[in-house]
């Protein structure tokens, strides 16, 4: 899996339980594509300090993704969601109803 999609899927996931340094500094680098040293300027502090920070959150994001499963369920969801789509395009139903099926399953699984 892409590191900056699986990242943001962290963040997006738990962000909320970092400190507002830790979101700021990862949302930036991760989400925005800021450079470390953009960011080290932003916070008035070196580019090696923003590089742990962000080293630190990520290892914090990973180990309660490790506790919770939280992006690997939304994953797993993603693709059933897929696999029933492209079932449900098969089937000799009309447009919008195979529309309106999808925005429903959507709602349940994502």
């Amino acid at each position: 899996m892409e590191d900056i999609y699986y990242n943001t899927l962290l963040y997006d996931l738990y962000g909320d339980l970092l400190t507002d340094k830790q979101k700021d500094i990862f949302r930036k680098h991760y989400l925005e594509d800021a450079s470390l040293n953009e960011i080290a300027y932003e916070h008035g502090c070196t580019k090696q300090a923003v590089h742990t920070i962000i080293k630190r959150t990520k290892k914090i994001l990973t180990d309660y993704e490790d506790r919770l499963y939280l992006v690997k369920k939304h994953i797993d969801n993603k693709k059933k969601l897929e696999d029933i789509s492209l079932k449900l395009s098969e089937l000799p139903i009309g447009e919008e109803e195979k529309a309106y099926l999808i925005s429903r399953l959507k709602e349940m699984f994502l």
